[in-house]
């Protein structure tokens, strides 16, 4: 029966199949938890209600027909056996609605982890409650699901790899096993590489839009605050002391593979003195952008470095420097001072760098106004674009110009592979 919804008013919830003996309501079984539903209908006021009868109720219920001679267990096989069939067809259209929105969140759900995608939407539907909608949930259902097929998945390469230590393999026996063993580890891993590019292609998306943004207001605009632009990009977080004082400290991670891809791993390690400053800059109102521009950021892969990662970034859209803000001359002084000793890292330790160190030295900028006269007697990159510096004396290494629009280009161009391998187009989301 279809009925309005008072007909559930003195009921703990909507939907019910009421048992019925001798011509007595029993049992009545509140069934919301298996259809989803809170109301349907037009005007969103209907629910659902079911009488049951039968010899098999008649013959179990006690001689006061208050409750049945069976356990709990047998009321919910009935229901799942005996009714959902014809409740299901009796509710079509409104199941049918229902699922479709139970679709579409599961799409935006995979579409932003795809770690949970272990397989298509009609697949990962058929492991969630009939009526789930609740995002969260959702995720728990399909999370759940993964860990438990990856558990299969790494009994699975248990067992490939204990076939291949046996020295009776033949071997045509042998390269079955080994194809047998990568497809397992790459359906395993694929899905987690998926989510890692995603976050990639969100990232190149945001720095894209936050770029426009700042060229667009070159005076005080609140999209140059190093809060914005910087938790992006600048491996640096500003936390405040007890006393209202600020602190820098390197981040636990950052994205400065968008500079190159050898920045992926790298840790910060710019002095303490360089630390110092910034720590200033942040309590300060004054200029609250330098803890991401006009600062050389100095980061290292290792604690014995054989080489060193230094980027500086410039203010997009800018066109006038002072005289000893040449970014040339601010990175030849900052290896100088790294060369020389008697500095320490940002956690205390010394700074100790050999002559034989290499300096890979990145400015990130628009190549226009001083920057563009500054440099404009250095190589040409490949694409033209950039422009590059190599010293023949003083360090090891090289100086490269970066514009920010090529940054940003050649970042999509290094990761369209990746893109392209998840289903995901490289084009931004803020274009077009």
């Amino acid at each position: 029966m279809e009925c309005n919804k008072t007909a559930s008013a003195d009921l703990k919830g909507s939907h019910f199949v009421h048992f019925i003996a001798h011509d007595r309501t029993v049992v009545s079984q509140s069934i919301d938890g298996k259809l989803g539903l809170k109301y349907f209908g037009d005007q969103g006021d209907r629910v659902f209600h079911a009488v049951l009868t039968g010899k098999f109720l008649d013959d179990n219920v006690n001689q006061e027909r208050t409750t049945f001679m069976f356990d709990d267990a047998v009321i919910e096989r009935i229901i799942n056996e005996a009714c959902t069939e014809h409740i299901e067809r009796f509710l079509a259209e409104p199941l049918a609605k229902l699922h479709g929105n139970q679709r579409e969140t599961i799409e935006e759900i995979t579409e932003s982890y795809p770690s949970v995608a272990f397989g298509d939407v009609e697949e990962l539907q058929s492991k969630l409650p009939t009526g789930e909608l609740n995002p969260d949930a959702i995720y728990g259902h399909l999370s759940r699901e993964r860990f438990r097929r990856d558990q299969r998945q790494a009994e699975k390469i248990r067992g490939v790899l204990s076939r291949l230590k046996n020295e009776d393999l033949d071997v045509e026996t042998f390269s079955a096993t080994l194809r047998e063993a990568g497809k397992a580890i790459e359906e395993a891993e694929q899905r987690s590489l998926a989510e890692y590019i995603v976050r990639r292609k969100v990232v190149l998306d945001f720095i894209e839009i936050l770029l426009q943004k700042v060229r667009d207001d070159t005076r005080n605009s609140s999209y140059q605050r190093e809060d914005v632009l910087h938790s992006f990009i600048c491996p640096l977080r500003v936390n405040t002391l007890a006393g209202g004082g600020k602190k820098v400290e390197s981040a636990a991670s950052h994205d400065l593979w968008i500079v190159d891809e050898r920045l992926t791993f790298a840790q910060y390690f710019s002095s303490d003195s360089e630390f110092s400053k910034l720590a200033a800059a942040a309590g300060s109102e004054d200029r609250p952008d330098v803890l991401v521009f006009d600062h050389v950021h100095g980061l290292r892969q290792t604690d014995q470095p054989s080489k060193v990662l230094l980027v500086e970034f410039k203010r997009p859209g800018r066109t006038n420097y002072a005289d000893d803000e040449n970014p040339h001359m601010q990175v030849e002084r900052y290896v100088k001072q790294l060369l020389a000793g008697g500095l320490n890292d940002a956690k205390g330790r010394p700074i100790k760098l050999s002559s034989d160190t290499v300096f890979y030295c990145f400015i990130v900028a628009d190549i226009v106004g001083k920057v563009d006269e500054w440099t404009y007697s250095w190589q040409r990159t490949v694409d033209g674009r950039g422009r590059f510096f190599q010293p023949q004396a003083g360090f090891r290494g090289s100086i490269e110009v970066i514009g920010w629009d090529a940054l940003l280009s050649d970042a999509r161009a290094r990761n369209q592979a990746f893109f392209d391998k998840v289903g995901i187009s490289g084009r931004s989301y803020f274009s077009g």
